[in-house]
């Protein structure tokens, strides 16, 4: 086991992980890469257009702007 890591050999890391963590937040603060990430999938229209459908009603035109809005106004509607 000489010149072996202690994660190499089975033993707990924590250093190790508690960056990967550190990093993982990091990641999840920054701005979305594109302004495409901000729209809503194409699962998400498909299901608010039939909710308006059934409603009656119409989706904000917002919302086909920003997923998060989408999200909200489907919440609201089912």
């Amino acid at each position: 086991m000489r010149g072996r890591s202690p994660c190499a050999t089975g033993r707990s890391c924590p250093g190790r992980f508690s960056s990967l963590s550190a990093w993982i937040e990091a990641q999840a603060q920054l701005k979305p890469v594109s302004d495409m990430d901000q729209l809503p999938t194409s699962k998400q229209v498909a299901f608010a257009e039939k909710l308006a459908r059934i409603k009656r009603r119409a989706v904000p035109d917002e919302c086909f702007r920003d997923k998060g809005l989408m999200s909200k106004w489907i919440d609201g509607n089912k």
